[in-house]
Order: C-alpha cells, then sequence, then structure tokens
C-alpha cells in the first residue's frame, strides 16, 4: 500500500497534527508502508524532520495564525506528483490549501480519499472577533469533506458534534502516547533548580500560547491562586504564540516563561512539575494532556472538547468548567493537597498507558474484538475504513485497465458512489449499488 498525506501544518511546526503524523510515519515505515506527505516549506529544517518523507511548497503567513504557512500548488504539478509516486489512498489531513490541492489532485486522478478532521476553527473565530464567518466556513468545511470516503475525527465528543452538524461517513481515529518519550523518569531536579522551583508546587502549562487555548482565563485564576497562596505556588509556561509578548508583559506573580520545548528537553519539563493545568475547550483531542498524564502529572481540565472523552472529576483529573476562572482556581487549589495529586497521579498514568495500548472504534471495540495499538495509522489501516479502503483501492484498480491514461478529470456533480463514479471525464456521480460509501456533495470548483 502507498499513501499520500496533504496538510497545512507539519514538522519543523510543532502541535498536535504534526506530532500525530510524526508518529504515524515511525509505525508505517516499521511496516514498511511506502507513504509521502505534501507540505508547506516553513523556511527551515530541525532534527525532528530527519527521516520524513515529505516533499515542500513556498507558502506565505496567515495573519492570523502567523506560525502556519498557506502554500499554494497548481494543480498540473500536484497531479504530477501524484502520478509519480502512484497512491494507493490520499489522506487529506487539514482543509486549507494543501488540503484543498491534494483534493483536487485526487479527484481529477480517481484516487480515493480519506480525511481527517483535526481543529475547531469554528471556535476560534470567536476569540479573533470574526464569527460572522461561521456560517461561511461550516458550509465550506461540509462541502470539503463531503468528498472523502471516511472522515476521521480524534475524540467521540468530535465526531458527535460534526455528526449533529450533518456530516457523513464518521469514525474515530484515536490518539495514543509515546510512553518512551514521555514518563516520570525524565524528572530533572536540576531543571526546577535552575527555573527556582525550589520546594514550589510547580503547576505546567504547554502549549500555543494564544487566546482560544484559554489563557486568559488561566491569568485570572494565577492571580487569585497567588494572592492566597503565592509563596506555594509557581507556574511553568511552555510554548511560543502571538499571546506571549502580551502575558510577559503582564508582570504576572509566580510565572516562569520557558519557551518552546522539543524532545528530551520537553520531556524534563513535564516530569519536572508537580500538576498539569490546561484551560482549553476548544481541543479535539488534546495531545498535550495526554502527554502530562504519561508523565505522571495530575491534571486540571476542562468539561469541553476532546479531552472529555478520556478524562473523569476526582478519578484521574480535575475537571473545571468551561471559561470558569473560579472554577479552575478552586481546582489548582485543591492540587495543592499532596494526598490528592498522589491519587490523581495514579489514575492518571493508567489512562495514559491504556491509551497508548488500546484503539476503540466509535461505536464500540473493533469488529471480532480485536485490539489494536494507539498508533495513529492503525485505525487508518485496519479500523471501520479498512473495508471501504479496499472496495476503493479495488475499484480504481479495476478501472486502470479501462482508462489507459490513467486519468480522470473533473466535471461536476458532487461526491458519489463506487460504482460508475469515475466516468470518461471523472465526473462524481451519485449512480450505483455502493450507496453507503458517500454523502451527498457539491463539485469541485474550477480553478
Amino acid at each position: 500500500m502507498r499513501i499520500a498525506f496533504f496538510t497545512d501544518t507539519f514538522y519543523p511546526q510543532i502541535n498536535g497534527v504534526s506530532n500525530t503524523l510524526s508518529y504515524l510515519s515511525r509505525y508505517l515505515r516499521k511496516k514498511k508502508i511506502e507513504h509521502v506527505f505534501f507540505a508547506p516549506d516553513y523556511g527551515f529544517e530541525s532534527a525532528d524532520c530527519e527521516g520524513l518523507p515529505v516533499t515542500r511548497f513556498k507558502g506565505f503567513c496567515p495573519v492570523i495564525y502567523p506560525e502556519c504557512r498557506i502554500a499554494f500548488v497548481p494543480l498540473k504539478r500536484a497531479t504530477e506528483l501524484l502520478t509519480e509516486f502512484a497512491p494507493d489512498v490520499v489522506h487529506i489531513v487539514t482543509e486549507a490549501s494543501m488540503g484543498l490541492a491534494g483534493l483536487r489532485a485526487a479527484t481529477a486522478l480517481g484516487i480515493p480519499v480519506v480525511m481527517s478532521y483535526h481543529t475547531n476553527f469554528d471556535q476560534y473565530l470567536h476569540f479573533y472577533h470574526l464569527t460572522y464567518f461561521s456560517q461561511a466556513l461550516w458550509s465550506y468545511m461540509k462541502w470539503f469533506h463531503s468528498f472523502a470516503l471516511a472522515n476521521l475525527c480524534p475524540s467521540r465528543d468530535t465526531l458527535e458534534s460534526m455528526r449533529e452538524r450533518g456530516f457523513q461517513n464518521l469514525g474515530i481515529w484515536s490518539r495514543g502516547i509515546d510512553l518512551e518519550r514521555f514518563g516520570p523518569s525524565h524528572f530533572s531536579p536540576e531543571l526546577r533548580a535552575r527555573l527556582g522551583a525550589r520546594d514550589k508546587t510547580v503547576f505546567l502549562y504547554v502549549g500555543r500560547v494564544s487566546v482560544e487555548k484559554g489563557l486568559d482565563v488561566l491569568i485570572r485564576s494565577i492571580r487569585s491562586v497567588s494572592g492566597v497562596r503565592g509563596d506555594e505556588v509557581q507556574f511553568w509556561i511552555t510554548g511560543d504564540g502571538p499571546y506571549l509578548n502580551e502575558m510577559k508583559a503582564m508582570d504576572l506573580p509566580n510565572v516562569v516563561f520557558t519557551g518552546e520545548k522539543r524532545g528530551e528537553d520537553l520531556a524534563q519539563v513535564y516530569a519536572s512539575a508537580d500538576a498539569f493545568v490546561f484551560p482549553s475547550g476548544t481541543e479535539t483531542f488534546g495531545n498535550v494532556l495526554l502527554e502530562a498524564m504519561a508523565s505522571g502529572l495530575p491534571a486540571v481540565c476542562t468539561d469541553s472538547g476532546g479531552v472529555t472523552d478520556y478524562t473523569a472529576d476526582r478519578e484521574n483529573a480535575l475537571v473545571c468548567r468551561y471559561r470558569d476562572p473560579d472554577s479552575l482556581s478552586r481546582a489548582i487549589l485543591d492540587l495543592l493537597d499532596p494526598a490528592l495529586r498522589s491519587r490523581i497521579r495514579h489514575q492518571a498514568l493508567r489512562t495514559a498507558k491504556k491509551l497508548g495500548q488500546r484503539i476503540r472504534h466509535a461505536d464500540g471495540p473493533l469488529r471480532g474484538g480485536e485490539d489494536f495499538p494507539a498508533d495513529v495509522s492503525q485505525s487508518l489501516i485496519s479500523s471501520c475504513t479498512k473495508r471501504r479502503l479496499e472496495a476503493l483501492i479495488f475499484y480504481r484498480r479495476r478501472r486502470s485497465h479501462e482508462n489507459s491514461s490513467g486519468r480522470n478529470r473533473l466535471r461536476g456533480s458532487g461526491y458519489g458512489r463506487l460504482s460508475g463514479a469515475l466516468g470518461a471525464h471523472g465526473g462524481l456521480r451519485r449512480n450505483g449499488p455502493e450507496k453507503a460509501f458517500g454523502p451527498e456533495g457539491g463539485a469541485l470548483p474550477h480553478f
């Protein structure tokens, strides 16, 4: 099998999606499954990129999200690259320019497409005062995802949210954790001494430093907690983002900004803290929370988003109300109790290990009761999408004998079914026996 991925975010950019794709590539290489990533060029490479099969495209920085790149890929170039690599399936990771290029090229060539959904962009609009774009955004997202054989969600919460909005062909693409990279053994007393923690209880935040992560709420809680227990606490903020300079200018009490950390340095930061605080409610999964759990940290999180899939209040985390600084403050103060931290820590480690070993389908255990490692790729290849992928791959190969050129041009009638889906001109039709494979959809635009 050969898989081509189109993504608007990738290493050296660090976030949940790029980390997921890194783990995925590691697994695919181990299984000797050929694959390639098509991603933007960030202007530099890092050690994180070594060994990753990636083709880069030049782009520019968007104003709202300057860490990203918008790369425009000509259809001719995209189809040439896909024709050369000859993938069995195209996996579209994101919905922006790279994802759209992949969708157009895959459809033009008649290559089956699966997609994944990672970011609740509509929730981000609220924090950037752009809510008037919400309806248009959801219309685009629903149209975009209507062309996918399967739409893979990282959590049950995200799946149900998409289902309510009318998305179809939904399944769970669960997440695991690298238990070798993250663990309590990475504890560093030298790091604590260097950051001035001494005998204080350290609460750690890791992630993008931006308002949509709930950091405005965390700031209020930091001030509140410091006002009553300031001599006992310290807060570490690890990461980078558009809100960082503004936070630094606030002269917050008991706060240390560690900067962005990677690899062993990040593992040490996790393991050397005493607790984790994660005020975000916009997450589709929350990779950093699981990394913190794997590092042995009891965590404070919210009752919103994908983190609700694997957290339970007073069991493996303290769950506070989303965007409620008083609730967040009370939870932080509660974790100053060493006995409570120890109990939550034990359950958090169990949760991380369990998610590192199992994958479950959205509707329960996989058929036959099989259990798969939580390697993100395993669900793509071996879970609920397997039969659909096999059917599409068979159909594409059959069609390749009927079309000597191996190419189909898009002619607009929307996402369709397998039988007769790709006509002489590559039109997407809805006639045929494979009705269950696709929802109604619109035509791809001509550029």
